[in-house]
């Protein structure tokens, strides 16, 4: 059969390529492609959702001169917080970071954690960045905001 309707094609215009081209075929299949591609790559996408999605915690700890009598307290808060697998919203996976400031902000300067289900780990890690820190200066918390919005602008929900 479609070999017969190719040669019915060629004996009225010429060529199967030229039908097809005139018909505007090549276009619909092109389109159709990419429709299937693009169908693919959401299922796809959607089967990767099923899993629960990795959170993210920030800590943005100040450090200026009026937060250093309350350190104790900061690194008290800290501990509870990590004990009670942050009231019990981290799983194994999430992430942690910190971040000081004080005039300035302090991205970047602690490697980001990754919650295993042990505390004390993750506790053994911040808290002898935390104590390390100088405390001086006012706060500026303005530079914090300006670079939040630049992390959720960039960063996929």
């Amino acid at each position: 059969m479609t070999a017969r309707f190719c040669k019915r094609i060629n004996a009225r215009s010429g060529s199967v390529a030229s039908f097809l081209t005139k018909r505007g075929v090549w276009s619909a299949v092109a389109q159709v492609s990419i429709l299937l591609l693009l169908s693919l790559g959401t299922a796809r996408a959607q089967i990767n959702r099923t899993s629960p999605p990795e959170h993210r915690f920030l800590f943005m700890i100040e450090t200026s001169r009026a937060m250093e009598k309350r350190s104790s307290g900061i690194a008290s808060a800290l501990d509870q917080l990590f004990r009670s697998g942050m009231q019990g919203q981290i799983r194994s996976g999430d992430t942690l970071g910190v971040w000081t400031y004080n005039d300035e902000l302090h991205a970047g300067e602690f490697p980001l954690q990754t919650w295993s289900g042990d505390p004390q780990r993750v506790s053994n890690a911040i808290m002898p960045f935390l104590a390390k820190q100088r405390f001086g200066k006012q706060p500026r918390f303005d530079h914090v905001l300006s670079a939040l919005g630049l992390v959720r602008r960039l960063v996929p929900e």
